[in-house]
């Protein structure tokens, strides 16, 4: 297999990391968006890290023109960047700014670079890109009202910009994890870490490097026939 040229956003920890570790490991050239590179230790020669607001289309638009300056496509589009919201006692007590911000970050922050990509994509008639959404986005998660929203509409993106691009042989997917064991998975109170794990009828919680897996397949030859689809990766639960 040709090594691709892979952007990541978020790709500097947690989900966003593993993949953009298991795709330089195999000869990938990755690009990482991120907010904070001066917090990321390199793991790997062939991950770069960008520093990129998702949030801001100006920037993105440059961050991805300079890639493209550089080596002069993106095969691969992973859109990993998210948020979760601040706790909450239910809707009505949500901050408006923290509902703005996180759809600011989970929806926007793909269509951005969803937009500033696919015209490279187009020209050359070739291109994958994997959104990850969440079984929040299906399943509702209660205190959880903006992520979960995010995450819908995510995939609702997902699936009507996989037959908006069939034609120009880019494909669109969607990864929906459950709980991963993440910064704030590793937050939460083991007593709660434990009630989750119950559960999962796989009897653990995700580990980044599962979701890794699937996003590899996905943009894969492996995967040339597969589009619009949502892949739930939550230990059968």
């Amino acid at each position: 297999m040709s090594s691709r040229v892979v952007v990541i956003s978020g790709g500097t920890r947690g989900i966003g990391l593993a993949i953009a570790e298991k795709h330089a490991l195999s000869g990938d050239t990755v690009f990482s968006l991120c907010l904070s590179p001066e917090k990321y230790t390199k793991t790997h020669a062939n991950i770069h890290v960008i520093k990129c607001d998702v949030r801001d289309f100006r920037t993105v638009t440059e961050c991805i023109d300079q890639i493209l300056l550089e080596v002069g496509r993106v095969d691969t589009l992973v859109n990993c960047a998210g948020i979760q919201q601040p706790p909450s006692e239910g809707l009505e007590h949500i901050d408006l700014e923290d509902w703005r911000n996180v759809l600011d970050t989970n929806l926007d922050g793909v269509f951005h670079l969803c937009k500033a990509v696919i015209p490279a994509m187009k020209r050359r008639r070739e291109g994958v890109i994997i959104n990850m959404a969440s079984v929040a986005a299906t399943d509702g998660y209660p205190m959880a009202c903006a992520y979960a929203t995010s995450k819908s509409a995510l995939i609702g993106l997902t699936k009507s910009l996989a037959k908006e691009l069939a034609t120009y042989n880019v494909r669109v997917n969607a990864i929906m994890p459950s709980l991963t064991m993440t910064d704030a998975a590793l937050g939460l109170p083991s007593t709660t870490l434990e009630r989750l794990v119950n559960l999962v009828p796989l009897g653990r919680i995700a580990l980044p490097e599962d979701i890794a897996g699937v996003e590899f397949f996905l943009s894969s030859a492996d995967a040339s026939y597969v589009t619009g689809e949502l892949f739930r990766v939550a230990g059968g639960r």
